[in-house]
């Protein structure tokens, strides 16, 4: 993550078999400052540890003070969950909020994105795979209101897209404010046109958004460095 505030980057990972997160804070110091902080549920298989940490784009408390939304993957099985975190790009401080609880597994938690206003979590469920690698079952694309309470969050779940022949794979948001959703196999990359959605904007999701140029996609994304100095207001 990019703070822009000084032009240094903080580079987060976790520590396996725990809930401790590690932040190194990378200046023109030859030696990164190093910090940790505890919180949300332990990873107590490789399973559990395979999923994506993500930063979105909003400043949760306004003000511009660097407050982020953060959301960790953690699959099943037995159960898929998420948990939330809010992280401060100029200070590196991180905090618990809560889990969301995404049901059993299979389909199994893989990618995950906020909106732009940071309203809205976008995650992709994986397929089941037959002995062959053919898909067993249905991947989704869902939605989750994340200003609903914590009794309503789970219940606020969208399904913007289920598929028995597409496997939706990560998800990014783009410098246009759209969501790009990988689609393993295919030549396109899906879009979700508006994200943020609204009761006036209803969501619009286009698996051939986005063409690879004669590429196949597969499940993943390219990494980037979150960068919030130009942060997106959404498309158009």
């Amino acid at each position: 993550v990019r703070n822009d505030r000084d032009s240094t980057y903080w580079v987060i990972s976790r520590s396996s078999g725990t809930n401790t997160f590690e932040m190194r804070h990378l200046t023109a110091s030859e030696t990164p400052t190093v910090t940790t902080y505890s919180g949300g549920q332990t990873l107590d298989s490789l399973t559990n540890g395979e999923g994506y940490i993500k930063i979105g784009p909003a400043d949760t408390t306004g003000g511009n003070t660097g407050n982020r939304p953060m959301a960790v993957v953690i699959p099943g099985p037995p159960k898929n969950s998420i948990d939330l975190y809010t992280f401060n790009d100029s200070t590196g401080v991180m905090k618990f909020e809560r889990t969301l609880d995404l049901g059993a597994a299979p389909p199994k938690a893989y990618g995950v994105e906020f909106s732009p206003d940071g309203n809205n979590l976008y995650v992709t469920m994986l397929a089941d795979t037959n002995s062959d690698g053919s898909q067993k079952g249905s991947s989704y694309i869902l939605k989750y209101d994340l200003t609903q309470s914590d009794s309503l969050l789970a219940s606020s779940r969208t399904v913007v897209d289920s598929s028995t022949t597409r496997q939706y794979g990560s998800v990014q948001i783009g410098p246009d404010g759209r969501v790009y959703v990988a689609i393993k196999g295919s030549s396109t990359l899906g879009v979700i046109e508006n994200p943020n959605g609204g009761l006036l904007d209803s969501l619009r999701f286009n698996p051939e958004g986005q063409t690879l140029g004669g590429k196949t996609s597969q499940l993943g994304l390219p990494n980037l460095v979150t960068n919030f100095n130009e942060p997106s207001s959404g498309p158009g």
